[in-house]
């Protein structure tokens, strides 16, 4: 069974033909307007632009200069020691022989002096080869003496030497020999049990004379004293350096014509 329920039905609205909609009210977005914003300058423009570029680094840019590492203990340099001071003191016979003074780096202990001054010596050495084919050096050393006799203090100067040495080239340079012989002296005098004790060493000297090696030759005329055939002497015609090969050829082979003269034979 069906029950008729009480439905008001809904009102027509009339449609006329001047009908307008009623507006729905604006939100406040649709009320206020947004300010439009400010025209940048160049100048602003182009600041932000700069402000904006990201720059390479600083390895990369002009002007660059890198920062030095902090150096270590062992890149430190060690103090170099003072150059061994040597200074000429006169010569004689137009510079064929000259003197030198070797600075004093230990005044107590011959052997630190020695040791201590060689490599100076031995540069200096060089130098004078290259001016000269060769030269003859003695090495001397003047050591004040001193020792206490009777209660009184006595104190005598001596001078300590070497034979020459022969120096032609830069192999020769060697003052181990040299070194050596200087004190085996100081040691023998020491040990004569004269009592004389090292108490200073004053200077240090070396004279230096030019030497010239001998060396073969071609063919030189002889004096006339010399060149007469009575004195019984064969000066050989040879046109190389070679005298000595020539003279002992004409000994083993000897010839009674000429024998100055050099055969395709000999």
């Amino acid at each position: 069974m069906l029950l008729k329920q009480n439905v008001k039905p809904t009102p027509k609205i009339a449609v006329m033909d001047d009908y307008k909609p009623i507006p729905q009210p604006r939100t406040i977005k649709q009320i206020i307007k947004p300010i439009p914003a400010l025209h940048k300058s160049v100048k602003q423009m182009i600041r932000e632009y700069e402000d904006n570029i990201i720059l390479p680094p600083l390895e990369f840019r002009d002007g660059y200069k890198p920062i030095p590492k902090p150096r270590t203990i062992k890149q430190i340099k060690p103090i170099v020691a003072p150059r061994t001071k040597i200074e000429q003191t006169n010569k004689a016979l137009q510079g064929y022989t000259k003197s030198f003074k070797v600075g004093t780096k230990n005044s107590k202990d011959p052997l630190i002096q020695l040791q201590n001054t060689r490599k100076g010596i031995e540069n200096h050495f060089k130098t004078l080869l290259s001016d000269t084919k060769g030269f003859k050096f003695v090495e001397t050393l003047k050591v004040n003496y001193e020792k206490i006799s009777e209660d009184t203090l006595i104190v005598k100067t001596a001078y300590c030497n070497i034979n020459a040495v022969t120096v032609t080239n830069d192999n020769n340079i060697n003052l181990d020999n040299s070194n050596q012989d200087i004190i085996n002296k100081f040691a023998n005098w020491i040990s004569e049990g004269s009592g004389w004790v090292i108490n200073i060493i004053d200077n240090r000297y070396i004279n230096i004379v030019k030497y010239n090696p001998l060396k073969g030759s071609s063919y030189i005329n002889l004096p006339k004293e010399l060149g007469n055939s009575a004195k019984g002497l064969i000066n050989i015609k040879n046109q190389d350096n070679e005298c000595f090969r020539w003279c002992h050829i004409r000994h083993l082979n000897p010839q009674e014509k000429y024998p100055q003269r050099i055969k395709k034979t000999d």
